[in-house]
């Protein structure tokens, strides 16, 4: 069976996608931040087709090159990782939010462009905070579709880590689709 790589694998989401994965046959590498939470999941899943690397920061350009020369037979990639901070200082969002968002979201597809020449497919999770168009929320007439956007500003977030949030997953989410373009 083939060998799926899965980012962020200590997360919510993408704790359900290992285990379905493992299910259904394949061999699973999946990307923690330490080895403390590796050694968890290992302890959670019990499984010899289920292995990890260490990623402490996806938002450092690199991050994900050794994983994919130490594994050249990985062919699938969900990058389902996310920066998700919490109580950080307001000066702080640009960086935690922005800037790490971005890099992680670009970060994967460069690897894989740069080591990777066995994949043959990647998904790409995201958020619906993308699409959210917060300065209509309770619009009724509102259809969101892979055309619609999160239009805040940086300018909108001033010190309130969901807006944040939200802005940097949409511009994430720009970025990966200029990346395939």
């Amino acid at each position: 069976m083939s060998t799926v790589l899965i980012s962020g694998a200590s997360g919510y989401l993408a704790l359900h996608i290992v285990s379905q994965l493992l299910k259904n046959g394949y061999t699973v590498i999946g990307t923690v931040k330490s080895s403390a939470k590796a050694t968890i999941l290992t302890g959670l899943f019990s499984e010899p087709r289920l292995s990890f690397e260490i990623v402490p920061d996806v938002g450092t350009p690199g991050a994900f090159d050794e994983v994919f020369q130490n594994h050249p037979d990985i062919e699938f990639v969900i990058h389902a990782a996310a920066v998700l901070p919490s109580g950080i200082d307001k000066d702080d969002y640009y960086h935690a939010f922005f800037e790490t968002s971005v890099k992680s979201t670009t970060n994967i597809p460069e690897s894989i462009r740069d080591f990777a020449p066995n994949v043959k497919h990647v998904v790409h999770t995201s958020s619906n905070a993308a699409l959210q168009n917060f300065k209509y929320p309770s619009d009724p007439s509102a259809v969101v579709s892979e055309e619609t956007w999160n239009e805040t500003s940086w300018e909108d977030v001033k010190d309130f880590e969901p807006m944040a949030y939200s802005y940097s997953k949409a511009e994430a989410e720009r970025s990966a689709r200029s990346f395939v373009k």
